[in-house]
C-alpha cells in the first residue's frame, strides 16, 4: 500500500530542493544478452539526478555493519530520471560510486543509497 504522504509531500520536497543540491549522474547498466564467447553484452543509460553526499557515524557503522569506506548518497526521488538500484553507479562530487543498498522513505520522496567508491 502506498503512503498517503507519497504524492504531495514528495512533490513539495522536490520543489523545495530543486537546483539547490549537487547535480549528479545515475548510470544504469543493463545486460542485453551474450556474445558468441558467452560474455555479457551490456548497454548503459545515464540519467540526471540531484542529491548530496553524506557519511555514516561511527556508531551507526558499528551497529549496522557498514564498511568504513562506504558513503551515503541521498537522492531526491522526483528529481531523478530513474530510480537507483543495486549495482548502478552514481557520479557525484567528482567521483563514481556503486550502489550497494537502496532504502526508501515512507513518502517516496528520497532514495538513501549506501555506496562505495569505484
Amino acid at each position: 500500500m502506498t503512503s498517503f504522504l507519497a504524492g504531495s509531500l514528495a512533490n513539495a520536497i522536490a520543489a523545495g530542493f530543486n537546483g539547490k543540491l549537487l547535480p549528479a549522474t545515475l548510470r544504469k547498466v543493463t545486460t542485453t544478452g551474450r556474445d558468441s564467447k558467452g560474455d555479457p553484452v551490456t548497454s548503459t543509460a545515464d540519467y540526471a539526478v540531484q542529491g548530496l553526499q553524506d557519511s555514516y557515524s561511527a556508531y551507526f557503522r558499528a551497529g549496522a555493519g557498514i564498511p568504513d569506506d562506504d558513503v551515503k548518497l541521498l537522492l531526491i526521488a522526483r528529481l531523478c530520471g530513474a530510480a537507483p538500484a543495486i549495482g548502478d553507479s552514481i557520479n557525484i562530487n567528482g567521483g563514481w560510486f556503486q550502489v550497494r543498498k537502496v532504502a526508501f522513505d515512507p513518502a517516496s520522496a528520497t532514495y538513501d543509497c549506501q555506496c562505495f567508491k569505484v
